[in-house]
């Protein structure tokens, strides 16, 4: 299955452009940019779900454990939380 998702985008030195809403295969190619976008996607996933206190403060602002986009206010969360993408690829 192909996405439409832009592939350039997709660079740990490009910050988040703006705060909007994102998909999480946005955010998960984001932050895992040298993965494919199936393997970015189970591996955020499994960011979100296995960390409590990003789990438990996303679900405080309305994210569902299998939801597909995240608010700003959640994106806002995750940027506190994780890092801009750049900074978590390097940490990686």
């Amino acid at each position: 299955m192909k996405s439409n998702f832009n592939a350039h985008l997709a660079s740990p030195e490009m910050p988040l452009p703006e705060f909007r809403i994102y998909s999480v295969k946005e955010l998960a190619v984001l932050y895992y940019p040298t993965s494919s976008p199936l393997s970015a996607c189970r591996s955020f996933r499994k960011l979100l779900r296995t960390d409590p206190l990003l789990r438990d403060g996303l679900a405080q602002r309305g994210f569902k454990a299998y939801g597909r986009n995240l608010s700003p206010a959640q994106v806002r969360f995750l940027l506190e939380h994780l890092g801009s993408p750049r900074e978590f690829y390097e940490v990686q």
